[in-house]
Order: C-alpha cells, then sequence, then structure tokens
C-alpha cells in the first residue's frame, strides 16, 4: 500500500513537505478526504490524507487540536494543511508542535498547487498500488487452490511479481468473531496497514470466511521473535473493536505455501470453535486437532470417565485442586519437585493430591500407558468435548 512516506514522491506532488509527525510516516494511506470541520468521525474508516483549505472556516490552535484527536482515534493517516494563502497563511509551529504530540504526520502544500490535481495524483497512485497487489492476490489464490501448478512456473512468476521465494514465512489466518458486513472496510484496512508496518512484500489475501496474511523472516532465530508481532496485531484489532481469533503457521519457503495456509485455517478453525478470540501457533493444539477427528463423542466421554473418574467436568473444589496438579504434573514433566515451585505449594501437597487421584481412579501414575491416557483425557476434557448434561 501507498504511505505517507511516499506523497512528496509522487509524480507533480513534489513540492508537498512532511513537516511534523515523522514517526507516523509508514502509515497507509486509504484515500484522500478535503476537512470542512473538526467533526469528521462518522465518515472516517481509517487511512485517510485529509486536507485543510482554511476556505469554508477558519482554523485555531483548539480547533486543530480537536481534528487531531479525532484522527488519532480513527487512524487516519495524516493532515495535509495548504499554505500561502490569505485563509491559511503559514503553517504555525503551534501545529507542528500538537502533531508532534499526537504522532500525526503533518503535511505542508502551496496554495498554488491546485486540489484537483493534488486528489488526481494521489487517487491515482493509490488505484495503481491497488492493481499491483491485486496481481500478487490472484497469483497467490492460483497458488493456493491449485497445488499442482509446475513449481519452477510458479516460484519463476513469484519473483516477477515481487514475492520471495525463499524466505522463511509466517502465515496467520485472521478469523472475525462475528459478523463484518457493515464494518468489511474497517478490517481489510487496519490488516493492510499491519503488513505495510511489517514491510511485507505479500498482499492481504481474502480466504474463505478470513483473510490470510504473511510476513518474510530473516532467518530461523526470527520465528522466534514472530508470534508476539501476531499478538501485537490480534491486540490492536482488540483495541479497534474488531475482536479476532487467529491461527499461526511457520514454514521455510513459498514452495510449502499450501502446507502453512492449511496448518494456519485449521489452527484458526479450532480456536475459533473451541478458545474463540484468542491466537496460537498450530503446534500448541496439533494433538488435539487429532482428537477433534474423532466423530464419537459418546466415545470420547467414555473415555474421559474411566481415565478421570470423578474429575471428569467436575465443579467440585476439592477435586478442581487435584485436576489443576495434575496438569502441572504433566506439564513439569512428572517432577513433583517442580510442580510444587510452578504451583507454590509444598511438595507433599502434590504428593497428596496424587496419590488421592489414584485413589479414586484405581490408576498408577508409575504406569507410563496410564500416564499417557490420563493425560490425552486431561486436553479432551479440557478442550474438545462439550459439557456433559448426562
Amino acid at each position: 500500500m501507498l504511505t505517507v512516506r511516499d506523497i512528496p514522491s509522487i509524480q507533480g506532488l513534489q513540492s508537498i513537505q512532511i513537516r511534523a509527525g515523522m514517526v507516523g510516516i509508514d502509515k497507509a494511506i486509504r484515500w484522500p478526504y478535503i476537512a470542512e470541520d473538526h467533526e469528521l468521525a462518522p465518515w472516517l474508516v481509517g487511512g485517510e490524507v485529509i486536507f485543510i483549505t482554511g476556505i469554508n472556516r477558519s482554523w485555531s490552535n483548539s480547533s486543530f487540536q480537536r481534528l487531531l484527536q479525532v484522527t488519532q482515534a480513527k487512524n487516519v493517516a495524516a493532515i495535509v494543511v495548504l499554505t500561502g494563502s490569505r485563509h491559511i497563511p503559514s503553517l504555525s509551529p503551534e501545529w507542528m508542535a500538537l502533531a508532534n504530540q499526537f504522532q500525526i504526520p503533518l503535511l505542508e502544500q502551496p496554495y498554488s498547487l491546485a486540489m484537483v490535481t493534488v486528489t488526481e495524483r494521489l487517487s491515482n497512485a493509490i488505484v495503481q498500488e491497488s492493481f499491483a497487489q491485486r496481481s500478487k492476490q490472484w497469483f497467490l489464490l492460483q497458488l493456493i487452490e491449485n497445488p499442482s501448478l509446475p513449481e519452477a512456473i510458479t516460484l519463476e512468476q513469484a519473483k516477477g511479481i515481487g514475492l520471495p521465494i525463499n524466505s522463511l514465512l509466517s502465515v496467520a489466518m485472521v478469523l472475525p468473531n462475528a459478523s463484518v458486513s457493515d464494518h468489511i472496510d474497517f478490517w481489510s484496512f487496519t490488516l493492510r496497514e499491519f503488513l505495510v508496518a511489517e514491510h511485507s512484500p505479500f498482499p492481504l489475501i481474502e480466504y474463505r470466511t478470513g483473510w490470510l496474511l504473511i510476513l518474510p523472516l530473516v532467518d530461523e532465530c526470527h520465528t522466534q521473535d514472530v508470534m508476539p508481532i501476531w499478538q501485537q496485531l490480534h491486540h490492536t484489532l482488540k483495541r479497534r473493536q474488531l475482536p479476532s481469533t487467529i491461527g499461526v503457521s511457520h514454514g521455510q519457503s513459498l514452495k510449502q505455501l499450501n502446507l502453512l495456509i492449511r496448518q494456519a485455517r485449521q489452527c484458526s478453525e479450532f480456536i475459533y470453535r473451541h478458545h474463540r478470540g484468542q491466537l496460537f501457533h498450530h503446534k500448541t493444539f496439533a494433538l488435539q486437532q487429532l482428537f477433534t477427528a474423532v466423530d464419537d463423542v459418546p466415545l470420547l466421554q467414555h473415555f474421559c470417565r474411566r481415565m478421570l473418574g470423578a474429575l471428569y467436568q467436575t465443579s467440585d473444589r476439592e477435586l478442581l485442586f487435584i485436576k489443576q496438579t495434575l496438569a502441572n504434573y504433566f506439564a513439569s514433566l512428572c517432577s513433583v519437585r517442580r510442580t510444587a515451585q510452578q504451583m507454590g505449594i509444598h511438595r507433599n501437597t502434590v504428593s497428596a493430591r496424587l496419590q488421592k487421584f489414584e485413589q479414586l481412579t484405581h490408576l498408577s501414575l508409575a504406569d507410563a500407558g496410564h500416564r499417557l491416557a490420563v493425560q490425552n483425557a486431561l486436553q479432551i476434557d479440557a478442550f474438545i468435548l462439550p459439557p456433559d448434561e448426562s
């Protein structure tokens, strides 16, 4: 997408200069908007470049500050002030200071540069960039829907449209938690803005009931750092009242794109059913996804009752303590000492709870087969089965 940084480099717009709010110049641009008032909120979606001419209203420091508050709340890309006229002779230092304070890019445009020229050139640049993104979207969708396409041809095409073919990739499937029919533009812009901020050459892809986002990774070590990046996206969507469910996958290169997308999609769909509104990597739920393939719910319920006894879907406080201790025990590699440290309780308390579990179920945690079965039952009980109403 086009960013605020790109505006002065557009042919015919070189006289427009960025004067303040430099920290925001990589914000994505959606469309130009000429402001005649600071009460613009109902008409803003995000990413607009707002132009102030001063022709139809007088702008004071307080009204400009109010405009900045609105633009910050609505995630506007930038404000352009036309100077050199009797309406706004020059850009005041107070406005530049306010723009820096609100971290909103503030640009100055000579009044002699016709607005019709500016809006035309800017709109054309946005449309051209959109066409370039659509060609990438079309190519990637073909690659996703037709995995049998010849590898040499597809990789050569990818290289030709500026996509990295050998970079490690991180793929996220974003599912909205509710209907997006009234906010589709806001969703799309927010997700595209994220990709721009992360300097991804990959376009946003509408796929099934959500969106696919792809980030190239620098090296293998970067795979450890990318989850916080997706978590930041998840937080941003929540903050903008766009609650989402996100599944993530990592892979070696564009050759694995179909696999990565399948993993991210399956993960997001699993989370949507069982942990809606959360974000996880597909490896987190590898075993749980296997269990979801079992359609015989009564069989799974019978297995859990047999392995967990009274702990299965219990609401009893004492039994919940035992169940929690058991889960921590497995997570601590069956170490009583580490379980006690993790839970902040005495190791004798851990031992007593584990012994109580054995008494209730007549199972032995010293038996490897029993341990595996109990651990699986805990996973099924926690993540797979609906509440048992029988």
